[in-house]
């Protein structure tokens, strides 16, 4: 019965550091991306164009975050189901 607790600890701590690795990779690339987004932005409102653009580009930053954030959502849900029927 040790074996089988100490298995799953380890498994747990593996999946823990995935899950930290993935989440610390996510929050690196959409820190970049909203940047980016935040610079552009930036010259619109330097250039004059406050418009629909500024509009669109704030639509589209939070789709695409939307979008990572459930698919976060979905791999983790995803680890946890697979760990659970491996440690079944």
């Amino acid at each position: 019965m040790s074996k089988d607790i100490s298995e799953f600890s380890a498994a747990l701590q593996i999946r823990e550091l995935a899950m930290y690795h993935f989440s610390t990779a996510l929050h690196t690339y959409l820190r970049a991306f909203l940047s980016a987004r935040r610079t552009k932005l930036a010259e619109a409102r330097q250039n004059g164009d406050r418009g629909a653009s500024a509009v669109e580009l704030a639509i589209i930053t939070a789709v695409i975050l939307g979008i990572a954030v459930a698919l976060l959502a979905v791999i983790k849900t995803f680890v946890s189901s697979e760990s659970s029927r491996i440690h079944g």
